[in-house]
């Protein structure tokens, strides 16, 4: 009994040692393991996990901002910021940016994702995280990047956009000075195949390409009918000849056109899409032309007038064109009387003006139905002035033009609700008929600039008491730079040169600040000896013949 009581004595002390062993290794194997939990997530607390990539580039380990300093020293910042650039047809052109593409991240998105990578609340969690990437290496670009199908369709209907953009209006072109028909091949449409476009952007992307060039159609554009256009532009050439009515209106000549069909169909196949197609026109000139007729009436050019338009647009063009088209031809018999607004009329949609920037009273600038007319009726008033002919009614502008030299202008307006009507009228105060040639010339110049006049010419026949002109000087500084030399109509006369000069004065008014300016028209002989000296401008104010400007606002 006695040995029994011992044996279970020594047993219960050993089962009390064996809990305590156990107890203590448990209370090891905590602090251990929260000693290295608390090593790991402690010291990569401000740090990116080991094996943590953006793309090719290691950042284990780093902080915030050295991370950033690796990406830049591996040049991360110039690989993010350089587009692909997609060429298409005529040198069209759009970028894809690599990061809204969603295939590239910028270096602080990159970097944040790395930081964040592995990070959870529960430390077992983060930890399990830890060791993993100490196993095997982690691409946080990979991971956080994701194509944008959605941006790479706005950016090829971007693409498609720009291309119809440069189709033109007009079937065809027809310049009959460079004596060529001009069709752009693809005017029916320059469709992008757009599913072969996108697989290739995505290629493209993939292979960190900086370019690439596509101008696949969904299906080739379709020859013109150029019987058609034939037909349309054909002309049969005539003399000019005079009719026998009471005003001895001159038919003026028509000059033949044609071209060989045939030879415009194999242009078209030679020519590339996105091209024009230009097609050699034939011109057969008139032997008799309103020149030679006009050489016994209307003969001699008494005032002319070219001023520019090279920066308007095309609405303004338009209505000068228009404007100069419906002036152009029209006699003044002795007596006779020109209003602007009666040849011209009103401006409307239906006449076909567009609207355009004009000057609207003390309301600066707005577009008008035919803005723009004024540089017409300026280059009539300023070839009349010269032209010695008698001003009847005449209005400067409010604010200076920047075609032609002050007091030389002349607005002109009918309002569309109602207002004050703006004419300019002069009297053929000649002993012969006058014509006024109006017409515009539209080209581009060598360093590819636009080069856009409109000329206004009085013809006439000049008298044995009449100054014979041979140089119209109209420069002002650098924004009318034109003088015109002339042959002289009588070889045995003396010539004159007429130019025009002002005088400036500064007001200011309930209005604002301006100018009145007092213009005079100088007559020098061929000596340069100063002729005549005249005030011409036709309104007054304070004693004096003057023209008033205000500066714009």
């Amino acid at each position: 009994a006695i040995n029994s009581r011992m044996k279970n004595s020594n047993s219960k002390k050993t089962g009390y040692k064996f809990r305590w062993i156990i107890m203590f290794f448990a209370l090891f194997l905590l602090a251990a393991g929260t000693t290295f939990i608390t090593l790991g997530t402690t010291v990569y607390s401000d740090r990116i996990f080991p094996n943590v990539y953006v793309d090719t580039i290691p950042l284990g380990g780093m902080t915030r901002e050295d991370a950033l300093v690796k990406l830049e020293e591996n040049g991360w910042y110039e690989h993010t910021e350089r587009n692909l650039l997609i060429r298409s047809i005529g040198e069209i052109y759009v970028k894809i940016d690599p990061i809204k593409a969603g295939v590239l991240i910028d270096a602080e998105s990159a970097v944040n994702a790395a930081i964040h990578f592995g990070r959870n609340s529960d430390p077992l969690k983060q930890l399990r995280q830890y060791l993993a990437c100490r196993k095997k290496p982690v691409d946080v670009h990979e991971l956080s990047t994701m194509l944008d199908i959605t941006y790479l369709e706005q950016q090829i209907d971007l693409l498609q956009e720009k291309l119809n953009n440069t189709l033109p209006a007009e079937e065809y072109v027809f310049d009959k000075y460079k004596a060529e028909l001009k069709v752009y091949k693809g005017r029916d449409g320059l469709d992008l195949n757009r599913d072969l476009l996108r697989s290739e952007i995505i290629d493209a992307l993939e292979k960190d390409k900086e370019e690439i060039a596509f101008t696949v159609l969904q299906q080739n554009p379709t020859a013109p009918d150029f019987q058609a256009i034939y037909d349309d532009i054909y002309t049969e050439m005539h003399n000019a000849y005079m009719q026998e009515d009471e005003f001895h209106t001159i038919v003026e000549e028509c000059i033949g056109y044609r071209f060989d069909v045939n030879a415009a169909y194999e242009l078209w196949e030679q020519t590339p899409i996105g091209e024009w197609v230009v097609v050699p026109v034939e011109v057969t000139e008139s032997e008799t032309t309103k020149k030679s007729i006009e050489e016994t009436l209307f003969r001699d050019l008494l005032g002319a007038v070219t001023t520019k338009y090279n920066n308007s647009g095309e609405n303004r063009c338009s209505n000068v064109r228009l404007a100069a088209s419906m002036v152009n031809g029209t006699v003044l018999w002795p007596g006779e009387v020109f209003s602007f607004n009666q040849v011209v009329g009103e401006r409307t949609a239906e006449r076909g003006f567009l609207p355009a920037p004009a000057y609207a009273g003390y309301e600066d600038i707005k577009n008008e139905l035919g803005g723009g007319v004024c540089q017409v009726s300026t280059g009539i008033y300023a070839a009349a002035l010269y032209s010695f002919l008698e001003i009847k009614s005449h209005t400067s502008h409010l604010y200076p033009p920047n075609y032609i030299q002050l007091g030389t202008d002349a607005t002109v307006t009918i309002p569309e609700s109602g207002g004050r009507t703006i004419d300019f009228r002069f009297q053929n105060n000649k002993t012969y008929p006058i014509k006024i040639i109006a017409y515009c010339e539209e080209t581009v110049l060598e360093n590819n600039q636009p080069f856009k006049t409109v000329t206004v010419e009085i013809w006439g026949t000049l008298e044995a008491d009449d100054y014979m002109p041979i140089e119209f000087d109209n420069r002002y500084a650098d924004i009318y730079d034109y003088d015109r030399v002339i042959e002289p109509a009588y070889p045995d006369r003396e010539g004159y040169k007429i130019k025009f000069t002002h005088e400036e004065t500064e007001f200011e008014d309930d209005y604002g600040r301006g100018l009145r300016t007092l213009t005079h028209r100088k007559v020098y002989d061929s000596h340069g000896t100063l002729v005549e000296d005249r005030i011409i401008n036709p309104t007054y104010y304070a004693g004096y013949a003057m023209d008033t400007y205000y500066y714009r606002k």
